[in-house]
């Protein structure tokens, strides 16, 4: 009686209770993973058999979604970007007009006018890209690097579309903003002043 308490006592709750087991694989082919399921469960019925394959899929669903949001919110953020740049140029264009006007009166061709206002506009274009991508890039390998802890890539071809993009939005914007001035005589508009 007192070697049957002995071994009563070594035996830990759980150890007679019915377990489960559980085993990972990764199978590409659908047949032969759904046959090897079958003859696992059928020889061991308390073993539960996850497919990675569907786990990796459920995975790149996720990160898919998520590449998704960022990419909807990179594009809302220069769209947005956009829109403040109209209105930094619409807002300065009775300034754009005094000085094409004042250029005119000068003596200036409307070809310089047009030069110096298409140079202006380049160069506000290239430092909005400049500024705008150079961010852009820091915040997107901040996010791979050190959230996801994956390797970035820079896209230097998105990258360069994007600030051609940039600067060519900045010189169409600029340049109609600009239209007045090409379109009537300085007298004109000095008038209307």
């Amino acid at each position: 009686a007192a070697h049957a308490i002995v071994a009563l006592s070594r035996l830990r709750p759980l150890d007679a209770a019915p377990q489960t087991w559980v085993t990972l694989a990764r199978i590409d082919s659908a047949t032969t993973r759904g046959l090897i399921q079958r003859r696992v469960v059928e020889r061991y019925p308390n073993v539960s058999m996850i497919d990675l394959s569907v786990v990796q899929q459920a995975v790149d669903d996720v990160l898919s979604r998520v590449t998704l949001g960022v990419r909807f919110m990179a594009l809302f953020s220069l769209a947005a970007g956009g829109v403040v740049l109209i209105g930094a140029v619409a807002g300065t264009r009775r300034q754009r007009i005094r000085e094409g006007v004042l250029l005119k009166t000068l003596g200036a061709t409307r070809r310089q006018v047009m030069r110096i206002a298409l140079a202006e506009y380049i160069s506000l274009g290239l430092l909005s890209a400049v500024t705008s991508l150079s961010l852009a890039t820091i915040a997107g390998w901040a996010v791979v690097d050190r959230f996801f802890k994956l390797a970035f890539h820079f896209p230097a071809t998105g990258i360069l579309g994007f600030g051609v993009a940039i600067v060519a939005l900045t010189v169409a914007v600029g340049l109609w903003t600009s239209r007045e001035v090409f379109a009537r005589t300085p007298l004109e508009i000095l008038r209307a002043e």
